[in-house]
């Protein structure tokens, strides 16, 4: 989505659930709205000033200050943590390293990676030895997807593929 001026463009998934705080922000500060939708919210927000956005201490200034309005001051001012995943933890599970290790030593990793070297960063990963998860991931990945799109031809693993149950279409 483009902002009205044309400087930024929006991608976003979903909906943004605490878009009202973030509109009732924006009218204070003398924002006008042509609709009540998220996506007119983050247009509106897409038009102001950087340092409303962002500044030295707080790359989501304005989301912080939105958030102040519906959570407790503390919950507002936490550092930016992310959403982690425990890829590296999983990696050191047999299951997924055995599964890891199968595909590391396939005919298409061979193509494009030193085998070795992928096998030496999964095993110090497993042992505890070294950190490469995000390495590994990486080349995972990449691999699962070159898999899919190239030589299955976009065709889904069988586990994954729709199945038709009752003229319903639902998902494994």
């Amino acid at each position: 989505m483009f902002c009205e001026n044309g400087r930024f463009i929006l991608v976003f998934n979903g909906e943004i659930y605490n878009f009202h705080s973030l509109k009732d922000t924006l009218v204070v500060r003398g924002h006008e709205f042509q609709s009540h939708t998220d996506r007119n919210v983050m247009e509106v927000a897409g038009d102001l000033h950087p340092s409303l956005r962002a500044n030295q201490q707080d790359t989501k200034y304005a989301l912080r200050q939105a958030a102040k309005s519906v959570l407790p001051e503390e919950w507002a001012n936490r550092p930016k943590v992310g959403f982690p995943v425990p890829i590296r933890h999983w990696l050191r599970q047999e299951k997924y390293y055995l599964h890891v290790k199968e595909l590391f030593l396939s005919e298409t990793a061979a193509q494009f990676f030193h085998t070795e070297e992928l096998l030496r960063y999964l095993n110090e990963h497993y042992e505890s030895r070294k950190n490469h998860h995000r390495y590994i991931w990486t080349v995972y990945v990449f691999l699962t997807w070159y898999d899919v799109y190239f030589v299955k031809d976009g065709d889904l693993p069988e586990k994954n593929k729709p199945k038709e149950i009752d003229q319903t279409l639902v998902y494994a």
